[in-house]
């Protein structure tokens, strides 16, 4: 008997919250992100990540949540999108440009918020 595969259901809104902390020290950002997808928490980093160049925009909980959709199917297209973008252009904060132009494309309502957080342990 063949399986069945359920259809993903149609996304009507997306949601990523990150969470930065920034190193003093030594110049990093780190984060988490959390992403929702139309109300529903679909997954949340289990690491932070570190921006390592301190000249980059503090966006890459924005990159983290946009890999993590286009990993698992959430973004059809986005490659599309993202080569009729503005391409040529290398930094992060670009991220919010390209999700935000797909889910304009998309009819996708698009929340991105972030809070900095005073240390480490609270990402």
């Amino acid at each position: 008997m063949p399986t069945t595969v359920e259809p993903k259901p149609i996304i009507t809104s997306i949601a990523i919250n990150g969470r930065r902390w920034h190193q003093r020290s030594g110049g990093n950002t780190y984060h988490t992100v959390e992403v929702s997808i139309n109300g529903e928490v679909v997954w949340t980093s289990d690491r932070t990540c570190s921006d390592d160049d301190k000249y980059w925009p503090r966006d890459m909980y924005i990159e983290t949540a946009i890999d993590w959709l286009d990993d698992n199917d959430h973004l059809l297209g986005l490659a599309e999108t993202r080569i009729s973008s503005i391409l040529w252009l290398t930094s992060t904060s670009q991220s919010s440009l390209f999700i935000e132009q797909y889910c304009r494309e998309n009819n996708i309502e698009l929340v991105i918020s972030v809070i900095d957080v005073p240390r480490r342990k609270d990402l």
